[in-house]
């Protein structure tokens, strides 16, 4: 039984409120909007991944048990494999246009 459906999430980094297809249970480090997963993507060629991990890390609360330091590692470990997955930006902008539609 899935439980599956479009539901406004807040960003794990900015706090602003996007549509995401969600099941009953998402990672924080899967909860980011596109306007933060573009500006970390847009960064990943130039800068290296744990200057990008501080910068996560200084915008993050402690959330659900998981503290700051952990979180952003969870994120960063996201973006290393980012490039696997798309190969554009324009790409990762289709695919991040797509999160909030069922079946999209």
């Amino acid at each position: 039984m899935s439980h599956y459906g479009v539901k406004q999430m807040s960003c794990t980094l900015c706090g602003a409120s996007f549509p995401l297809v969600s099941g009953a249970m998402v990672h924080p480090a899967d909860v980011l909007c596109a306007p933060c997963v573009l500006s970390l993507y847009d960064r990943l060629p130039t800068e290296p991944l744990a200057a990008l991990g501080a910068w996560c890390e200084a915008r993050l609360k402690p959330r659900m048990g998981m503290m700051p330091p952990t979180l952003a590692q969870a994120i960063v470990d996201r973006l290393e494999r980012l490039p696997d997955v798309v190969q554009s930006r324009a790409e990762l902008e289709a695919m991040l246009a797509r999160r909030g539609v069922i079946g999209g």
